[in-house]
């Protein structure tokens, strides 16, 4: 795991890095898709390529106990997933998830 990764929200099977599966989950509630293998195979990639998006903007993801930074925190990987699966030709996801990192980043939630 990369520099300032937390490591109890990665977990590894294989030798292959997954994602928290309570993220896993939430990502394809919220967005829509199935819950099978399929689903799984498409999205572990992009939630790992937006929280590495995140961790550059500057944003961590918080602490298990703090409960309303780590549904901001979700929503913000859940908008990247969509960005990337589904692209953002109007710009407004993108100014929606800009929002949640400054939000997030200055301690306002």
């Amino acid at each position: 795991m990369g520099e300032g990764q937390n490591p109890s929200f990665h977990f590894e099977k294989g030798g292959v890095r997954l994602v928290d599966p309570v993220l896993l989950q939430f990502v394809k509630n919220l967005l829509g898709f199935c819950d099978d293998d399929v689903s799984d195979a498409v999205l572990t990639p992009l939630i790992l390529s937006a929280e590495e998006f995140l961790q550059k903007a500057g944003l961590k993801k918080p602490k298990e106990q703090d409960d309303q930074k780590l549904s901001l925190y979700n929503t913000a990987v859940a908008i990247r997933v969509k960005i990337l699966h589904d692209g953002d030709s109007k710009g407004n996801l993108s100014s929606v998830l800009t929002g949640i990192v400054a939000q997030a980043r200055s301690g306002d939630c």
